[in-house]
């Protein structure tokens, strides 16, 4: 008779200080930042907004380290508002924590001004127009 067991071997990450709800004022930087225990093995971090996942690029800077993750909206815009999750994975579990980042406008003119930017000239250029 056979008999076999497994069992995962390590910990579970988790946070020792979750997101919490901001509020930003553009023009500026904004950054969400999270205290972590990445666990062991050492989980992946992501990022998203409103349930799209948010990736290292042209608009984000996203960082991490075994004590801290960290996602840094450059040049945010009004868009930018939402709810934002963190989510912690290794192969012994996963955690997630969100929060709701709220943006305001310093001068209103400059926040129409990027609002038009982004919704009729890229959008213009993204439909090849």
């Amino acid at each position: 008779m056979e008999c076999c067991s497994s069992f995962l071997v390590g910990t579970a990450p988790s946070f020792t200080r979750p997101l919490s709800d901001t509020d930003a004022i553009i023009p500026g930087t904004v950054k969400l930042s999270v205290n972590v225990d990445l666990g062991s093995p050492v989980a992946e971090v992501k990022w998203f907004k409103d349930w799209k996942e948010l990736y290292q690029g042209e608009r984000y800077n996203i960082s991490s380290t075994k004590r801290r993750a960290e996602i840094e909206i450059k040049q945010p815009v009004v868009n930018d508002a939402g709810t934002y999750r963190c989510l912690l994975r290794n192969a012994v579990g996963e955690v997630e924590c969100e929060a709701k980042l709220s943006i305001r406008c310093k001068l209103v003119k400059f926040c129409c001004f990027f609002f038009y930017y982004h919704v009729v000239i890229i959008g213009i250029r993204s439909s090849g127009g």
